[in-house]
């Protein structure tokens, strides 16, 4: 039977990410980290987000026993030149399938929460990695999901309001990937554990898991990280110039195309384009409407 093994507890989630992104564990661990600052989530902070609007029907998701809750039973269409478009998300819908037993999965905070974004922006800057972000909301006694495995290369929840009982099977096969559908065995479960605020999970990829609420409403916290090396950034960069090929390219135009990309990556300072890779998605310029509108 493999066990978790237990680390120290961290000042910050920053702190947290930072020690999983450097020692990238090969089996689950658990932790205690102080989760009060600008990305603590409340029932609050959720109430304020969907009573203010701020979260679209691309954003949410309602799952139960793993079985999704169709769109339009938490949408609220608007209806522009005659047809109605699903994205506005109903906040008393939404309540309401959390009060029949739905978790609700909220993705990219940092589309909406200035607070996120600018976690975001610093984390994936300092560690080069790709950020996932998402809040699950489960009721007391539910479970959202069923055992299953992620393809993050680490994901990190932390839990920051009630008690979720998070069970752990077996570690990804050899060659694994997340198109193969391979789901973990209930036999395969090696051990269990109850996080409670405060409380912290690193789970690697490929591990088998599933959570469920216990006697009070849950909120945790799911960070995925994705290494990202130069070589991925070279591929994407390579596809990218030979897509924008026209039909009609020779084999010569071909190779003078890669040959360019080749000369770009052998002069180009590798650490600053990783680090605006990564974090590019949540940067600004400054610029404002009203600049842009000549307002200013």
């Amino acid at each position: 039977m493999v066990d978790y093994s237990i680390a120290g507890c961290f000042d910050s989630v920053e702190e947290l990410l930072g020690w999983v992104s450097r020692t990238r564990s090969d089996v689950p661990v658990v932790t205690k980290v102080r989760t009060g600052g600008s990305v603590d989530v409340s029932v609050e902070t959720v109430d304020e987000w969907l009573d203010h609007g701020r979260i679209t029907s691309a954003s949410i998701a309602f799952s139960k026993d793993n079985q999704a809750a169709p769109l339009e039973e938490f949408s609220s269409g608007m209806q522009i030149q005659g047809k109605v478009w699903p994205f506005l998300v109903s906040p008393d819908r939404a309540r309401s399938l959390i009060g029949r037993g739905y978790s609700m999965v909220l993705s990219g905070p940092e589309a909406w929460d200035p607070d996120f974004r600018r976690f975001a922006s610093a984390f994936t800057e300092s560690s080069l990695c790709l950020l996932n972000t998402m809040i699950f909301v489960t009721p007391r006694l539910s479970t959202g999901f069923f055992p299953h495995r992620d393809r993050d290369d680490h994901v990190v929840c932390v839990q920051t309001v009630g008690t979720k009982e998070w069970r752990l099977y077996d570690a990804a096969p050899a060659g694994w990937s997340e198109h193969d559908g391979d789901k973990p065995a209930e036999s395969a479960l090696t051990s269990s554990v109850r996080l409670g605020p405060g409380d912290a999970l690193v789970i690697p990829r490929g591990w088998g898991h599933a959570a469920s609420a216990m006697d009070e409403p849950s909120i945790h916290l799911s960070y995925g990280l994705n290494y990202v090396d130069f070589g991925e950034l070279y591929r994407l960069s390579l596809i990218s110039a030979l897509r924008e090929l026209p039909k009609s390219a020779t084999v010569e135009q071909t190779r003078d195309t890669i040959a360019e990309i080749d000369a770009e990556v052998r002069e180009c300072d590798r650490v600053s384009l990783l680090r605006d890779f990564v974090a590019r998605q949540y940067r600004s310029d400054g610029s404002t409407l009203a600049s842009v509108l000549g307002q200013e």
